[in-house]
C-alpha cells in the first residue's frame, strides 16, 4: 500500500483553524499484560512527535490534543493542549472495568460544548483491548443522533484478539477503517497513522498499515516488541 503524503493534498489555506484530536484510552487492568500499557505510552509520545512535525509543516493549522482514560472515565487533560506544548506523562492503570459508554457520553458532552466555535471538525481516536462493561450499544446509538458527534472525525484501534471489534466499528466515522494492533510495534504505527489522518481530516483515506512510518526509538525502553497480543 502506498503511504499518502499527509497534508500535501489537504487545503490548509484557512488561517487560524483548529483541529482537536481526542485520545480515548483503555486503562483497564487487562492493559497490564504483554507490555500493552508501556506500548500505549510510547505510542502517545510518537503521536506527539508526528503531530508536531505536521504542525510545523502547516503553521496556519492549530493542532491540539487531549487524553481521556477509562476507567475511571474522566479527562486526563482538563482542556485540549497545543501539540507543540504537549508532553504526555506516562499513564497508569486505575481499576478494572471498561466503561466505553461513559467515554462516548463524555466525548459528546465536550463536543456539544464546543459546537459553533468555528474550528474545523474535532476528531477522536478510541483505543481498547477489551469489551465494554457498560451499556455501550445504547449510548453509541444515542450519540449518532447528535450533530456534533456525527460531524466529528472518528477512528478506533483494536488491541489484540480480545478487543470487541464490532463495538469499536460502531464508533467509526462512515467509511473509516477499524485498525488493529497485535503487538507493540503495530500499536505505535497505527496510532501515529490514525492521529495524523485525524489531524488532517482524512479518517477514511486508507485502511490497514502503511509500508513505512516515521521512525521513533521508544526512548531506549525495552517494550517487548516480539510479544504477540493476537
Amino acid at each position: 500500500m502506498t503511504t499518502p503524503t499527509l497534508g500535501n493534498s489537504i487545503d490548509f489555506a484557512a488561517a487560524d483553524t483548529e483541529k482537536h484530536v481526542q485520545f480515548l484510552l483503555d486503562l483497564s487492568t487487562s492493559m497490564r499484560g504483554g507490555g500493552k500499557l508501556a506500548s500505549l505510552n510510547t505510542a502517545l509520545q510518537a503521536c506527539t512527535c508526528a503531530l508536531v512535525e505536521l504542525q510545523q509543516a502547516h503553521p496556519t493549522r492549530i493542532i491540539k490534543v487531549r487524553r481521556y482514560g477509562f476507567p475511571p472515565g474522566s479527562w486526563i487533560d482538563p482542556e485540549p493542549i497545543p501539540v507543540s506544548e504537549f508532553t504526555p506523562s506516562d499513564l497508569t492503570i486505575k481499576e478494572s472495568g471498561t466503561p466505553i459508554a461513559k467515554a462516548v457520553r463524555d466525548l459528546v458532552a465536550y463536543l456539544n460544548s464546543k459546537s459553533g466555535e468555528g474550528q474545523l471538525s474535532p476528531a477522536a481516536l478510541l483505543v481498547s483491548d477489551g469489551q465494554p462493561t457498560d451499556d455501550f450499544h445504547a449510548e453509541i446509538e444515542k450519540a449518532k443522533e447528535n450533530p456534533a458527534f456525527f460531524k466529528a472525525d472518528r477512528m478506533a484501534i483494536a488491541i489484540g484478539a480480545d478487543a470487541d471489534e464490532e463495538c469499536l466499528k460502531k464508533f467509526l466515522s462512515p467509511n473509516a477503517p477499524l485498525l488493529r494492533a497485535d503487538n507493540a510495534d503495530q500499536l505505535v504505527k497505527q496510532m501515529v497513522m490514525a492521529s495524523r489522518m485525524l489531524a488532517t481530516g482524512q479518517p477514511s483515506a486508507i485502511a490497514g498499515k502503511p509500508e513505512s512510518m516515521p521512525e521513533f526509538d521508544g526512548g531506549g525502553n525495552d517494550l517487548g516488541w516480539s510479544i504477540d497480543w493476537a
